[in-house]
């Protein structure tokens, strides 16, 4: 086989090299799909035949990883010649008015034989030897474009211009349908010349180009759309991809919700890009819509669709072996709809999963959507929430069903993760969408952000493959635990009650993250904690601390889920609990830590703070009201779609907000309890100019505000000056900025700065 391809090249490296080095190229392809970038052939001049010759390009790399796995574009070339031809001193470019972009090293490719050069921007240019390729220091066009082979002269030895390709497709040499005719198409990826196969030189055109199709949307009046005859336009109704075989459509009446997808199929070409669109015949919601399209036998066949339990579940909750829990990832178009827009802000390929843990088996499902270059895009770059417009770049988002509280209740996970947002804690941003699968109604979802390696790119710019990113019991979901757990292993004989010690843990792990993490968790009265929904993470390159994660707070604010009703500090450092939620493995760091006094003070003290702060009833009740607000008008939908029971879901909600405004008090008991506390010993801090206060460390960033420290209990305040001004001293004479004093003897306090 391989010798027969040989010989097919060296008759085709000829015919390419004139057929494309003429002024009248022979591609035969659609005019949207070549790039507007093209540059004229003959800007450059002709070097004379040459034995290397382009033979394939890949811009879309699904099929070949290089020697690190990275799956850059890549393009092919073949040695038509008896001889080894030696490439250094020669070059790539895909810009005639730079010809020198890209110049090979120390390359040689032999007789009869292809070389792969990944263009990927790396510019390795010697590393073909060992099998490994060379990689250019630029990439190819997405959208189409010019690729030169030049020698040291500037001389064209070869050249390839390529349209938009789609993500599964080559350009490649090769036989068009009559066998015998031979030119550049489209044609499965074959690096290193693994398979043989027709081209198709010619792509059909993309229905955008041939009729303008109202966008995606929500429509009271019927329109009609109408299509070329000669186009060969075929449309699907219901989610379904077109194909070949689909009638013929010349005209769409729409009138009522529906989904379409279309695509030209004229005969010899490649089909054409599809366009899908959702026309939904109702009013619009009053929160954003999300519309998903999908072939709905891969979510609803009973047999084998994502959302049913198929033929095989266990019985037993959580039901494993249904469909459900397969780790299977299908194609959709997404778009948002943001409220009042009369277009979706974005329309993207992506991939479907179901997603979450116990969830899973609700009626409605969670799903994650992924953006991956083989869909389309490998970003989403869109500012998915609103109230963070710096966050445009994300790898994926999930649409939850709320989890564990599915028909209870519409913001306990979200409530706690804003807790979290104001503590400068990573959680996942998210706000209410109305969802629709294929045109239909599916109800109210949580549009969140994904909590993997990725999240740390959108939130900080970072490299995911930089992030170590661990579970409760460590296993890892990104990187490597290797660090983290040999940290733990010193602990186990290290007592932190020693200063030095506990200081070589503090430079490993963030205590402020840390602290404002777990007084969060212990606030919520999350018994889903420690052993599940934890995660840490740091940066390994750049060895960043240690820092955790905020997130799936179902089982918080009197959720009902739990069995477990004990002083939550003792729940929190039990030794002796229940592998599961707070077996003594998971315990363990907060133990350790409560070892050393100056954590166990800040710990105490802090926490007396947030309940003033972020903690404060009033700030989180309002907080529910305005989460509440922007779904009101969808409830009753959303209820009646999933038979909620509209009076439990409001009882819920009155549980929550009873949980708000009582849990300070509680938690004070529960803190005097554990700890031996003396009683409440109010002290007022007050700021007096351009400053701030911090309480170990924890900023009141209040003007006044009234702690309820506890009486034997000394806390460590600091005086921080704001850029420009300088520090006076205290109202009581001191003037020291750092102190610690003693609740029960200072009623008030004022740090003045001028």
């Amino acid at each position: 086989m391989r010798e027969k391809f040989s010989l097919f090249l060296l008759v085709l490296g000829a015919f390419a090299f004139f057929a494309s080095c003429s002024d009248s190229n022979s591609v035969a392809t659609d005019s949207e799909n070549i790039s507007n970038k093209t540059q004229p052939v003959m800007k450059l001049p002709l070097a004379e035949r040459s034995p290397v010759v382009f033979s394939e390009i890949n811009t879309v790399n699904l099929v070949y990883k290089d020697y690190e796995g990275g799956d850059a574009g890549w393009v092919e070339l073949f040695n038509r010649s008896a001889d080894t031809v030696d490439l250094s001193g020669k070059y790539l470019t895909d810009d005639s008015e730079e010809p020198f972009k890209w110049m090979f090293g120390d390359v040689k490719i032999s007789p009869d034989e292809f070389m792969i050069v990944f263009m990927s921007g790396k510019n390795l240019t010697v590393t073909r030897n060992g099998g490994l390729e060379p990689h250019a220091g630029f990439k190819l066009d997405k959208d189409g474009g010019n690729l030169y082979f030049l020698n040291g002269d500037g001389q064209i030895l070869d050249y390839v211009e390529y349209p938009k390709l789609p993500p599964e497709m080559s350009w490649s040499l090769g036989t068009l349908s009559d066998g015998v005719s031979l030119d550049f198409g489209y044609s499965e990826p074959s690096p290193y010349g693994e398979t043989v196969g027709t081209v198709v030189p010619a792509r059909s055109p993309s229905v955008d180009s041939l009729v303008e199709l109202p966008p995606s949307g929500f429509y009271a009046e019927p329109f009609v759309v109408s299509f070329p005859k000669n186009a060969t336009v075929r449309c699907v109704v219901g989610g379904a991809a077109p194909t070949a075989e689909s009638p013929v459509t010349t005209a769409l009446r729409i009138d009522t919700t529906k989904t379409i997808r279309c695509a030209s199929f004229v005969a010899g070409a490649l089909s054409g890009e599809e366009v899908v669109r959702t026309y939904v015949f109702e009013s619009a919601p009053t929160i954003p819509a999300v519309f998903l399209t999908t072939d709905p036998n891969s979510l609803f066949d009973p047999d084998s669709g994502l959302f049913m339990k198929g033929n095989f579940p266990d019985g037993k909750v959580p039901e494993k072996g249904a469909n459900y829990w397969q780790d299977k990832e299908i194609p959709v178009v997404v778009e948002l709809m943001e409220k009042d827009a009369a277009a979706p802000s974005f329309a993207k390929r992506a991939g479907l999963q179901v997603y979450g843990n116990y969830s899973r088996i609700k009626k409605e499902k969670s799903v994650a959507i992924t953006f991956r270059e083989k869909y389309d895009d490998k970003r989403l770059d869109y500012a998915l929430f609103p109230d963070y417009p710096e966050l445009h770049k994300y790898k994926s988002f999930i649409l939850r069903n709320f989890g564990n509280n599915f028909g209870m209740d519409y913001v306990r996970d979200r409530l706690g993760s804003s807790i979290g947002d104001d503590l400068g804690l990573d959680s996942r941003h998210g706000r209410y969408a109305v969802v629709y699968y294929n045109g239909e109604y599916y109800g109210i979802q949580d549009l969140r952000e994904r909590s993997n390696e990725y999240f740390f790119e959108t939130r900080y710019g970072m490299n995911p493959d930089d992030i170590d990113l661990l579970d409760a019991d460590n296993s890892v979901s990104a990187g490597s635990a290797v660090d983290y757990e040999t940290l733990i292993d010193w602990l186990e004989s290290h007592s932190l009650a020693d200063d030095e010690n506990y200081a070589y843990v503090a430079s490993q792990i963030d205590v402020d993250n840390y602290l404002n993490y777990v007084h969060t968790e212990l606030y919520v009265d999350n018994r889903d904690w420690p052993a599940n929904n934890l995660k840490k993470w740091r940066n390994s390159k750049l060895q960043t601390k240690w820092k955790w994660f905020l997130f799936d707070l179902d089982f918080g604010f009197d959720s009902g889920h739990s069995l477990y009703a004990n002083n939550v500090f003792e729940y929190a450092t039990a030794e002796d609990g229940n592998s599961w939620p707070n077996g003594p493995e998971y315990t363990f760091l907060l133990r350790k830590l409560l070892e050393n006094p100056g954590f166990k003070s800040a710990f105490i003290n802090r926490l007396a703070v947030l309940f003033q702060k972020n903690f404060e009833s009033s700030k989180l009740l309002a907080c529910v009201k305005k989460m509440m607000a922007e779904i009101q008008a969808e409830i009753p939908r959303d209820q009646k779609r999933w038979e909620h029971n509209a009076f439990e879901m409001e009882t819920e909600l009155e549980i929550v907000e009873e949980f708000v405004r009582t849990r300070a008090a509680v938690m004070t008991k529960e803190l005097q309890e554990f700890f031996g506390l003396g009683d409440v010993a109010s002290v007022t801090l007050a700021v007096e100019g351009s400053g701030r206060i911090l309480v170990h460390d924890l900023p009141v960033d209040e003007v006044e505000m009234s702690v309820n420290f506890f009486e034997d209990s000394p806390v460590t305040l600091y005086a921080e000056p704001h850029s420009g001004s300088t520090f006076v001293g205290w109202s009581d004479g001191e003037t020291a900025p750092l102190r610690m004093i003693q609740p029960q003897y200072v009623s008030e306090l004022t740090a003045v700065f001028k």
